[in-house]
């Protein structure tokens, strides 16, 4: 079964691996905070990339995709490129 959010299947880069791997999370965790998320960044992102996050108890746990594209199957993707936990700011 492939893990995908909206309509394009979610990928991930070498780093987003680790960190995922760090915080002890898997794809389906992505795809909750990219669906329930909210829109975080104070400055725009560039076409295609997408920022989510979602608090957690005090932490906020971040979420960055952007739009690529997988020679191999030659098919529009999603690369998890960034996962990070913070603190929440009050």
């Amino acid at each position: 079964m492939e893990i995908s959010y909206k309509g394009l299947p979610l990928r991930l880069t070498k780093s987003a691996y680790y960190e995922l791997k760090e915080l002890g999370m898997d794809l389906y965790d992505v795809v909750e905070i990219l669906e329930e998320g909210y829109k975080c960044s104070t400055c725009e992102r560039k076409e295609g990339v997408i920022e989510k996050c979602l608090d957690i108890d005090n932490k906020t746990i971040k979420v960055v995709i952007a739009k690529s594209y997988e020679f191999w199957s030659e098919r529009e993707v999603y690369a998890i490129i960034h996962v990070g936990k913070f603190k929440v700011k009050k």
